[in-house]
């Protein structure tokens, strides 16, 4: 992944291996009642579960071309039993990559007094 801006501040905070979030998802969503082709079509009575079955690793990679952009290297170990996205009838499974930045925002007050 390259992240790229001219902001040095931003740069650091986005591009720091810890502020990369990427999880695997995996959504099931199934109907536990007797589904008809008018309650499917209005998508009523599904219930979904949804679990986080891994979460990438990243660090830095080889430096890019100029200042304003930093590569950073990553992957996510997927587990064995993770199975393919699926959909059937009132059943479904969906696998799929959750990204996200993270990092502590700091916020500094000043305070004075007039006398």
């Amino acid at each position: 992944m390259v992240v790229e801006t001219p902001d040095k501040q931003a740069l650091d905070l986005l591009s720091s291996p810890r502020a990369v979030v990427v999880r695997l998802q995996r959504r099931v969503t199934y109907n536990a009642s007797t589904a008809t082709n008018h309650t499917h079509a209005k998508g009523t009575g599904y219930q979904a579960a949804v679990e986080y079955l891994a979460t990438a690793v990243f660090w830095p990679g080889p430096a890019c071309d100029g200042s304003a952009s930093r590569r950073l290297d990553g992957e996510i170990q997927l587990p064995k039993n993770v199975m393919p996205s699926a959909a059937l009838e009132h059943f479904s499974i969906a696998v799929s990559a959750i990204f996200a930045f993270q990092f502590p925002i700091h916020i500094a007050f000043s305070c004075s007094t007039m006398s």
